[in-house]
């Protein structure tokens, strides 16, 4: 089993729109987590039992902001897969 924690986010946003210029999205355990932007670390408590976790990316290209950063833990795994498309 593994988990994730947020440590920064700061990913562009809209005031009227949900994420329509860049987000996060995180697939994990069967379960699609997002789309995710702002300035303010997403709340979500994710984990899974599958090993696996996906993490997708997408950005218009258009301003820069500064991102995010992301601990991984994991517990009794020995191999941990993370696919991060962007």
């Amino acid at each position: 089993m593994f988990s994730k924690n947020f440590l920064k986010f700061e990913v562009e946003e809209h005031p009227e729109v949900t994420c329509p210029y860049d987000y996060l999205k995180v697939i994990a355990g069967g379960q699609t987590y997002g789309p995710m932007c702002g300035k303010k670390i997403p709340y979500y408590n994710i984990s899974s039992a599958a090993h696996v976790m996906h993490l997708r990316f997408h950005s218009d290209s258009s301003d820069n902001f500064r991102g995010f950063k992301i601990a991984f833990h994991t517990e009794g795994a020995s191999n941990i897969v993370i696919d991060l498309q962007y």
